[in-house]
């Protein structure tokens, strides 16, 4: 008996998790399609941290993101301590920083300072495009 009441526990635990994953995927489908039929006007109310945060949030893959926890060694005492992973390859970074341009420099520095790896490599990208539209001397001084 007790068997069965074991099989039954890890199916629903295994099913739950399925359909975490599949509203996952669906939400974060979901928020790809509103955010490309947006015009540029509209989009740009969501040009700040916590929008970023959202998406990043909703294009994460949990998986991936347990996989990337372990492998930059997260966990207590290890050189990662503390470092948050929301599952997003740096392909799919970069494309983001492709459309976060006009992001500003203090919500770039905000977004630097994010508990989320992926915010901050995004900052870094962002930073990194800056610089290189800027190549004059004096104008990295700001930078």
């Amino acid at each position: 008996m007790e068997k069965d009441n074991l099989s039954f526990h890890l199916t629903s635990v295994q099913l739950r998790f399925t359909l975490a994953g599949e509203f996952t995927r669906w939400a974060s489908n979901l928020y790809s399609r509103v955010w490309r039929n947006m015009d540029a006007s509209k989009s740009l109310s969501f040009m700040n941290v916590q929008g970023i945060h959202v998406r990043l949030q909703l294009l994460g893959d949990p998986k991936r993101a347990e996989v990337l926890q372990r492998f930059f060694k997260t966990g207590p005492g290890e050189y990662g301590e503390g470092d948050v992973f929301v599952g997003i390859r740096a392909s799919e970074i970069r494309k983001i920083a492709k459309e976060y341009q006009a992001l500003s420099l203090s919500e770039t520095v905000k977004l630097l300072q994010s508990s989320i790896h992926e915010a901050r490599v995004l900052a870094l990208l962002l930073h990194g495009s800056r610089l290189r539209q800027r190549r004059g001397p004096s104008s990295r001084e700001d930078l």
